[in-house]
């Protein structure tokens, strides 16, 4: 019943963004002062239940929502999605290091205001400018851009599609068919790796040819060279997983963790990236709380260690600082390329959120600080037994010792615990 309940919440807020000349929205839309067509948050400190409880789903609700291009004036073209297949598209900028703020759809355009072609390859690989292609480019004629729902084909809210993407992949009258590669939940990844020869066959098959088709194809894909048939298993098993984890109501990988289980992302991010893994230790039930981490090279050589107590905290709390203080250490070193591995799925929600810039927790504010300089970061989520060497970190440092300690070589303890794991 609770997604149910959250669909039709969606619905409301769906409701609040596109039924501009209802009477109910334009009235909730004055009370609370709300001017933008999109906002990233709606929270306010004195409000009515019902706008309570849309704000509260409103972190959940806004990756569901896209842009239909009118003359392109509302849209942040490299993090808001207007590709609703895609995301956003500062994942796939070919160079992450170049800085692209303020960059504007006319930039895009030739002259004559169509699609620039040359443009979009220099920013983006081929699959992603063969999508861009595809769309209507913007116009000032075409009025204002609009928020649609990512989907549905004709890109309208349904309750039925709704409660698909809350539930995963259960979705009444379910195939096996339809749980692997056509549910919405399911689709927007494949579409996220599928190299674009394949696109259009793979989702016009039926199940014996479709699985037989991918099993022995030998294409190589162009982005992660690998045979195109080992990543679909891969995928496949990842996405079966992940439906069992429904089922049972457990913790679910996201999009991003979920293809990150799949091929190592250091292969996946190339040469160049600096990895930093985070923990946060709280000691029960006195609430005393370190927190550690190890900065590695893309090839997985050592480069600095840290650890420090920070006093009393919940597990969130030591989580988060743990992110910061990594990220500011990583920041003093020089790096421009910093993915971040945490094993809090919570923390890397609240870092990863729209919302993050106006989070109640001053930490995620910082952090979101911290990631809005010049450098590239990427937070994700690994498990507690990719992650125990900042465990082991953190756990080193005194309860008492509330400086930062600084490694420059693996302490003694670790490094035994280096070696038996063969890093």
């Amino acid at each position: 019943m609770t997604n149910v309940n959250t669909a039709f919440m969606q619905k409301l807020s769906f409701l609040l963004l596109t039924d501009t000349a209802a009477l109910w929205v334009q009235l909730l839309r004055q009370k609370y002062r709300v001017t933008a067509v999109c906002p990233s948050s709606i929270e306010r400190s004195n409000c009515s239940p019902l706008w309570r409880a849309l704000s509260k789903g409103w972190s959940r609700f806004l990756p569901n929502i896209a842009w239909s291009i009118g003359n392109g004036h509302s849209i942040d073209i490299f993090h808001d999605i207007w590709i609703s297949a895609i995301g956003p598209l500062h994942h796939h900028l070919i160079d992450h290091t170049a800085i692209y703020r303020g960059l504007s759809f006319a930039d895009l355009l030739t002259e004559e205001g169509t699609w620039d072609i040359q443009r979009l390859s220099d920013l983006f690989p081929g699959w992603i400018v063969l999508h861009i292609l595809a769309i209507k480019c913007p116009n000032s004629i075409d009025g204002n851009d609009q928020c649609v729902w990512r989907w549905t084909p004709k890109q309208n809210f349904e309750l039925q599609s709704a409660y698909c993407v809350l539930s995963g992949s259960l979705c009444s009258a379910e195939t096996a068919l339809h749980a692997l590669r056509d549910c919405p939940a399911v689709r927007t990844l494949w579409l996220c790796i599928l190299p674009a020869p394949l696109v259009h066959s793979f989702f016009s098959l039926n199940l014996q040819d479709w699985l037989s088709c991918s099993l022995s194809s030998v294409f190589l894909h162009p982005r992660w060279k690998i045979p195109w048939q080992f990543l679909f298993v891969s995928l496949i098993w990842q996405i079966w997983k992940r439906r069992i984890d429904v089922v049972f109501h457990n913790p679910c990988l996201s999009d991003s963790a979920l293809i990150n289980r799949i091929w190592n992302p250091r292969a996946s991010l190339g040469s160049g990236w600096t990895y930093l893994n985070v923990d946060g230790a709280v000691s029960v039930p006195s609430h005393e709380s370190r927190i550690g981490g190890l900065i590695r090279s893309s090839a997985g050589e050592w480069i600095v260690g840290f650890a420090k107590a920070i006093g009393r905290s919940d597990v969130l709390q030591a989580e988060l600082w743990a992110i910061f203080e990594g990220m500011s250490l990583a920041w003093e070193y020089g790096f421009d390329r910093l993915l971040i591995h945490s094993d809090s799925k919570q923390a890397v929600e609240l870092v990863n959120s729209t919302t993050a810039v106006s989070s109640g927790l001053s930490l995620v504010r910082a952090i979101y600080r911290l990631r809005q300089l010049h450098w590239n970061t990427e937070v994700i989520w690994v498990s507690r037994d990719e992650n125990h060497h900042a465990d082991a970190l953190a756990k080193l440092v005194s309860l008492s010792d509330f400086s930062l300690q600084i490694y420059d070589t693996p302490p003694l303890e670790l490094a035994l615990l280096m070696c038996i794991d063969g890093l």
